[in-house]
């Protein structure tokens, strides 16, 4: 692993928001190997079609874009401690947290919303594990685990995001459709687009909150994740149910919530 350098994190696009890290050099290098490290960042690279660049230690796990007009001047932050916390152990998952970071690459300019370009990356995250069926299970608790803040959405909301990247990639599959990056890309903007409301009440919840999206919830906006009444079904009823049961506190309050009034407005 590079060494020499060790850029500022503030101008990187850092994959995990207020995650402790211990910082001590003792961490045995047994558990993921550098070789690991560069198998994962060439798989997801791969996955993109686009060049490896420098993994370098770094204060976290991150990707330095630099020049929006070329992909050769990026740089990876790596850090195994914080990698360890959170519980990251495997080839597959690393390589998912990677393809997020390749995601931020292919992705510059496209979203001025950090949170929408966090929920882009995960989704094809998602998207990779879908067509390379790739095990989603340890890099979703991961990510599903972080707090949400001004620049990361929480947990929950990341890992729907995931999900759904991964049965878009599946669908088109079974239907004959090759899964590209455009097509994908429009399916994510759609499904942004159709979870605003829950977008938007996660954003009051966790501090970042668009002046007019604070207004409309202020006023009284009573926002569902899946919209009108007449929009709920058992597959809404069983995915609040889900995030239930791997949340806790007042965030498994509100996914009990919400699983009890999809049922209340099931369509008939």
């Amino acid at each position: 692993m590079n060494n020499d350098f060790i850029p500022s994190v503030d101008d990187a696009h850092v994959a995990f928001n207020n995650i402790p890290m211990n910082l001590s050099s003792d961490i045995n290098d047994v558990v993921l190997p550098d070789e690991m490290v560069v198998n994962a960042v060439t798989r997801a690279c791969d996955f993109f079609g686009i060049p490896e660049v420098p993994v370098i230690n770094a204060q976290g796990v991150c990707v330095w874009p630099n020049e929006s007009d070329t992909l050769n001047d990026d740089v990876f932050g790596f850090n195994r401690e914080q990698l360890m916390n959170l519980g990251i152990s495997g080839e597959d998952s690393l390589t998912l947290i990677y393809t997020h970071e390749c995601a931020h690459r292919t992705l510059q300019g496209a979203y001025n919303d950090s949170w929408e370009e966090e929920l882009a990356c995960d989704f094809f995250a998602g998207v990779h594990a879908g067509l390379d069926d790739i095990n989603i299970d340890n890099f979703e608790a991961a990510l599903g685990s972080t707090p949400g803040g001004d620049t990361h959405p929480n947990g929950a909301l990341r890992a729907n995001f995931i999900e759904y990247g991964q049965q878009v990639a599946q669908e088109l599959s079974a239907r004959g459709i090759e899964p590209t990056f455009d097509n994908c890309l429009a399916r994510l903007n759609k499904h942004i687009e159709e979870k605003g409301g829950l977008i938007t009440e996660y954003r009051a919840q966790f501090g970042s909150m668009p002046s007019d999206a604070a207004s409309a919830l202020a006023d009284g906006s009573d926002i569902h994740f899946t919209g009108e009444a007449k929009n709920a079904t058992m597959a809404d009823v069983e995915w609040y149910e889900h995030q239930a049961r791997i949340s806790s506190g007042s965030e498994q309050a509100h996914w009990i919530k919400e699983a009890q009034w999809a049922r209340d407005h099931l369509k008939s």
